[in-house]
């Protein structure tokens, strides 16, 4: 509602005069690299009348100290929560994303205001700080947040999904938006520790997508030694993990680990493709949901698989998932190739539309691979043997089923 109230508040703006019209029709910002980036690229977009910026930082919830979960997540908020405050609601909107390895804060701005975005955003995150209001109403909006989901079976899900991935005992398997006890309980100087230890000067990747251009240029050309794609696989034996309890649905994650080298666009082509198995129309009875992502760890890539089933349907979605790699490697009819590449790509293109999302897809890419994936180019070099070979290059598979127990077992 947040980002809907951004937009009527942005096109009640733009309706003011035929002249503002015109000048925001024509109007492209200059964007100069902010002293705090390590990497800085923009990417002009005139077709959209805002501008995204997109921060990715290197440090995740894996940071947190241990009696403060959520504290990196509270962190974050409060930054964002200060830049809006600063640039004005209405202005601007902010969402952040903090996982167990890095943190990405995404903006949608005015292009006049965009400028003055990376210089309240480089004061409030890496220089002086949010401030004590900032603070106090981005904890008060999570805790209840927190407080409503608190006794969601999905917090738990994700522990036992992180423990799968990363290991028991990882910093990493914690909840990266903390506990309602957790966040309630932490004073201003807990939330400014996890700041400084989140936002570090020369750490950030920034991406500005929509009605702007570099004032200078780019920064986000060659890789640099410490940038590049992780290493690989993130595994190399298969796993099963069955968590019981009584709950009314089972929850499925089976992560796929990525070898080395793989091609980028053949695994993301592959990721789509088993999502639009598992998501057919109609849905398949037993089915309420089921994602696919590809996950960049710093063990390696994962192909990971998310399923929400009834109970009595469990085992015929975990076959089927693990069968996935294997049916998609059997489809190498060029002509059902060429159909399926132009809905990925359609997807792929819809998806990153808003220029928010480009912006963020793209500061990942600067910080996990160096470089910014040309999608539009990639996409015309696959062809289906590359695919079928990519789907069959998957390594064995960490398996996760978390729901209640219909054989009776005590386990």
């Amino acid at each position: 509602m947040r980002r809907a109230y951004l937009w009527v508040c942005m096109a009640i703006g733009l309706a003011v005069s035929d002249e503002a019209r015109a000048q925001v029709a024509t109007d492209v910002v200059e964007l100069s690299r902010p002293t705090w980036a390590a990497r800085f690229a923009v990417e002009t977009v005139t077709s959209t009348p805002l501008v995204g910026i997109a921060v990715a930082l290197p440090t995740g919830s894996g940071a947190d100290p241990a009696d403060r979960p959520g504290a990196g997540r509270l962190a974050a908020e409060s930054v964002g929560e200060a830049v809006e405050r600063r640039i004005g609601r209405g202005h601007a909107e902010a969402r952040v994303d903090l996982g167990p390895d890095r943190a990405t804060l995404v903006f949608l701005v005015r292009p006049e205001r965009a400028s003055e975005l990376l210089e309240v955003l480089g004061e409030v995150g890496f220089g002086e700080g949010p401030g004590a209001e900032a603070i106090r109403a981005a904890q008060a909006r999570h805790a209840d947040a927190l407080r409503f989901q608190q006794d969601s079976p999905l917090h738990d899900v994700g522990v036992e999904r992180r423990a799968l991935l990363y290991g028991n005992g990882d910093p990493r398997t914690r909840r990266p938006e903390g506990t309602l006890a957790s966040v309630e309980g932490m004073s201003e100087g807990d939330v400014e520790a996890a700041r400084r230890a989140l936002f570090v000067r020369g750490d950030a990747r920034v991406v500005a997508v929509g009605r702007a251009q570099s004032a200078a240029p780019s920064m986000a050309g060659a890789a640099d030694a410490a940038d590049g794609p992780t290493a690989g696989p993130a595994w190399s034996a298969a796993d099963r993990r069955a968590v019981n309890r009584e709950v009314t649905n089972t929850w499925i994650t089976v992560g796929f680990p990525v070898p080395e080298g793989l091609s980028r666009i053949a695994l993301l082509f592959v990721a789509d493709r088993m999502s639009q198995e598992l998501n057919a129309s109609p849905p398949d009875p037993g089915l309420f949901d089921a994602s696919v992502s590809v996950v960049q760890t710093s063990a390696g890539e994962i192909v990971l698989v998310e399923a929400a089933v009834l109970p009595e349907s469990a085992d015929g979605f975990e076959s089927r998932i693990l069968a996935l790699p294997q049916r998609l490697a059997s489809q190498r009819d060029p002509a059902f190739f060429r159909f399926h590449r132009g809905r990925f790509r359609s997807t792929r293109l819809v998806a990153e539309a808003p220029p928010e999302e480009a912006a963020a897809r793209r500061a990942i890419d600067l910080l996990v691979r160096g470089e910014i994936f040309d999608f539009e180019e990639a996409v015309w070099t696959l062809d289906a043997q590359i695919a079928a070979e990519a789907a069959l290059s998957l390594g064995p598979p960490r398996v996760l089923v978390f729901g209640p127990d219909l054989g009776g077992s005590d386990r």
